[in-house]
């Protein structure tokens, strides 16, 4: 009897400290003037601003007036202007990811394949060539596949709006809290106890 015990006591422990229930998940689920980004972000559950490596995957479709591309940890990268182990422009919070469009020194960009060719993105910064704070979306060929005509068909395609203050960029997807998971556990153990002990 006393060895159930220690037993359950043991997996309620390690339902309370298990690292792979805090992980929280987050929907993207925006218009971005013609364009839209759509997808999820799989963060380590850190509260605050977001480093690389509390960015655990991600699945995000850009979309622009010419078509959409795909984003995931194996077709695309991050970019700050920080470097990335202090933080990729996000911060978050148990309900959302934020950008703040008037930090003027901050920008987040998800990009496909190395930073700076141009190619499918999803970009939040204080400005976006002289236009201001912008969201920005693209999802065509980069500058190496189109070549001088790169910047006239990219802005052809692209869909931005222009943004200011803290955007929810990201919301978040409902998932059990690892204490909460830990009490059900707590809770089970006792009631399957509680049937022992009266047979």
């Amino acid at each position: 009897m006393l060895r159930n015990i220690l037993t359950a006591l043991a997996v309620s422990i390690s339902l309370l400290a298990g690292p792979a229930w805090g992980s929280a998940i987050y929907s993207v689920d925006r218009d971005v003037g013609v364009g839209s980004v759509k997808g999820t972000i799989v963060t380590d559950g850190s509260i605050g601003d977001l480093t690389v490596q509390n960015i655990l995957d991600w699945s995000i479709t850009v979309t622009d007036v010419g078509g959409s591309f795909l984003l995931t940890p194996e077709t695309s990268l991050f970019a700050s202007n920080t470097p990335l182990d202090i933080g990729v422009g996000l911060t978050a919070t148990s309900g959302a990811l934020l950008f703040d469009f008037d930090d003027g020194e901050d920008y987040f960009l998800m990009q496909r394949y190395e930073i700076g060719d141009g190619g499918p993105f999803w970009f939040l910064a204080n400005d976006w060539f002289g236009a201001g704070p912008s969201e920005v979306v693209y999802a065509g060929p980069d500058q190496f596949e189109l070549g001088p005509d790169y910047e006239e068909i990219r802005d052809a395609r692209l869909g931005i709006t222009e943004r200011s203050g803290t955007v929810a960029v990201a919301t978040s997807i409902s998932v059990p809290a690892p204490g909460s998971l830990g009490l059900l556990a707590i809770g089970l153990t006792g009631v399957t106890l509680t049937r022992k002990v009266r047979r």
